[in-house]
C-alpha cells in the first residue's frame, strides 16, 4: 500500500533509526496517486540507506535531520527535499520518472546526484550548499542555484535540452559538459553584483 515511515523530532533532539530503510513498491494502480513517504522530523537521524520502488517517493528531511547514506529512488516520480540545517551524507540516484530534488536553505548535501531519465530538476535554494557531481541523465532537465547558493562538483547536462541557471549571489566550481540537444548555462546579475563561474563549460 501506500508506506509511511516517520522519525518524529523536536527542539531538543530528535529520534534515532540504525539501518537501512526499503519502502517497497506501493499496490495501488499507477496514476492513482500511490505515494511512499518518509518523514524525518526535527534533529532526527537515520545511519543507512534508503530504496524507493517502483512508483513515487517522497522524501521528506526536516530541520537539522539527518541521512548518512545513500538515497536510490527508483523510477517513480519521486520528491527530495531537504530543509534548514538538514544534511544529506551520501549519493542520491533517481530512475527513469520525473524527480526533483529541493535542497532548501541552510542545508547541505555532500555525495554525487545522479538522475538518469525523465524531465528532472535539481534546486538549490538561498544558502544551501551541495559538494558532489551532478549527472541530469536524458530528457530535458533543469538545474537552479539561487542567490547565496553553493555548488562545487562538475554537471554533466547529458541528451536532451536542459539549462543550468545560476541566479544573482550564487557560486558554482566545477566543470560542465553539455550533451546532445540545445542546452543553456545562464549567469545572471544585477547592478550590485551577479553570480560567479569557475571552471569550463565543454559544448
Amino acid at each position: 500500500g501506500n508506506d509511511t515511515v516517520i522519525l518524529r523530532g523536536g527542539v531538543g533532539g530528535g529520534s534515532t533509526f540504525h539501518g537501512n530503510i526499503d519502502l517497497g513498491n506501493s499496490d495501488v494502480p499507477t496514476g492513482a496517486n500511490e505515494r511512499n513517504v518518509l518523514t524525518l522530523g526535527q534533529g532526527s537521524f537515520l545511519d543507512g540507506s534508503v530504496t524507493g520502488g517502483l512508483n513515487d517517493d517522497f522524501i521528506d528531511v526536516g530541520v537539522d535531520a539527518r541521512i548518512d547514506g545513500a538515497i536510490l529512488l527508483g523510477n517513480g516520480d519521486n520528491l527530495v527535499e531537504t530543509s534548514d540545517g538538514s544534511m544529506l551524507m551520501g549519493d542520491i540516484t533517481g530512475g527513469s520518472g520525473i524527480d526533483l530534488i529541493n535542497l532548501r536553505d541552510g542545508s547541505t548535501t555532500t555525495g554525487d546526484i545522479n538522475l538518469f531519465g525523465g524531465s528532472d530538476s535539481i534546486t538549490i535554494e538561498i544558502g544551501a550548499t551541495l559538494n558532489g557531481n551532478i549527472d541530469l541523465g536524458d530528457d530535458a532537465d533543469v538545474v537552479t542555484l539561487e542567490s547565496g547558493a553553493i555548488l562545487t562538483g562538475d554537471i554533466l547536462l547529458g541528451d536532451g535540452d536542459d539549462n543550468l541557471f545560476l541566479e544573482d549571489g550564487a557560486a558554482y566550481t566545477g566543470n560542465v559538459e553539455a550533451g546532445a540537444g540545445s542546452d543553456r548555462v545562464v549567469l545572471r546579475g544585477t547592478s550590485g553584483g551577479g553570480s560567479t563561474f569557475t571552471g569550463t563549460v565543454i559544448l
